[in-house]
């Protein structure tokens, strides 16, 4: 039995249940359990997943975290929704029979077998992850991380939780938090990266394919991170991903309008499986800024964009360095 985690409030269900079937169609012979941390979904909704992974024969296990704003201690910028924050508590929240689970965001497909990543040995790591692909050395700065130090995405994780028990991990995160005044960079992926340094298993690309790996050329991506990838496991990971995270940016998202992602029509092919293949896209609501973006992407020569691209970041950080 393979134990799969996701968190999610009442808004995003439907992506849950999306993610979910694409799971169990992509992997067919695995035995799997779910584990959903609801952050106030309604019994309505749950019905509905519940009967999409009896479906599959598989198991579901639902845990309320409505006390996630307790658990954190201090009030965390509200950019993004708090229930991300649940990853740093499943050690606590899950059954202490559970050893390793696979975490994941509800914003991906899966789109082949994942045997592998369930397999992976983490030896002594804290976690297993894929490296973000666009971090620059400011962002390690942000988090107070040495600028060699691995920086992985959070959105699929690989999670020795008895590790993370004996080690009373969960205090170390929320006093992380705590100590940075409840604002650090990349909020729960920060912690994360910052409190498990030196303790990181890198997991191959194909494992959390994101928007921005389709986007930039390896080139681009292997002068600003430190360590990356070689070019070859690079590109055979991304040209074959078992998994599709999308992190918006330039192509936006395919449940809201004006999604140019490649991997877009797959997810709708898994949405029609789903009792929600009737709901409309949302509509796009993206800022003008991250619109340009979008566009000057398909219009201009990669090295203009990527001027353009720059221009804004030191912009953005500029801004953030006056604010502190």
């Amino acid at each position: 039995m393979s134990d799969v985690v996701i968190a999610s409030d009442r808004n995003y269900l439907h992506l849950v249940s999306i993610c979910v079937v694409s799971l169990f169609e992509t992997n067919p012979d695995r035995k799997l359990h779910i584990h959903l941390l609801s952050n106030g979904v309604d019994v309505e909704d749950l019905g509905v997943l519940k009967t999409i992974v009896e479906r599959y024969r598989g198991e579901l296990s639902i845990y309320p975290i409505e006390n996630l704003r307790d658990r954190l201690t201090v009030d965390v910028p509200s950019t993004i929704s708090v229930t991300s924050y649940a990853r740093l508590f499943v050690g606590s929240i899950l059954p202490e029979n559970l050893d390793k689970v696979l975490y994941i965001d509800c914003d991906i497909i899966f789109n082949g077998d994942i045997r592998n990543l369930f397999d992976t040995d983490l030896a002594d790591n804290l976690v297993g992850g894929v490296l973000d692909p666009l971090i620059s050395c400011t962002y390690k700065k942000e988090i107070k991380i040495p600028m060699n130090e691995p920086y992985i995405n959070a959105g699929v994780l690989i999670i020795p939780l008895n590790l993370w028990r004996s080690e009373r991990m969960e205090q170390k995160f929320v006093d992380y938090l705590v100590a940075n005044g409840g604002k650090v960079h990349h909020h729960d992926q920060g912690i994360i990266n910052a409190v498990c340094a030196g303790r990181k298993k890198i997991l191959a690309p194909q494992f959390n394919v994101m928007s921005n790996s389709l986007c930039y050329p390896w080139k681009e991506l292997y002068k600003i991170n430190t360590p990356f990838y070689n070019q070859e496991e690079y590109k055979k990971g991304i040209s074959c991903p078992a998994i599709i995270h999308f992190t918006g940016a330039i192509y936006g998202r395919p449940w809201i309008v004006g999604c140019t992602h490649p991997y877009a029509n797959k997810f709708l092919q898994f949405k029609t499986k789903t009792a929600y293949k009737n709901i409309p896209l949302k509509p796009n609501n993206q800022s003008i800024l991250h619109h340009l973006e979008g566009t000057l992407y398909r219009l201009l020569p990669f090295e203009l964009f990527k001027r353009y691209m720059q221009s804004i970041y030191y912009l953005s950080y500029f801004k953030h360095s006056i604010k502190k």
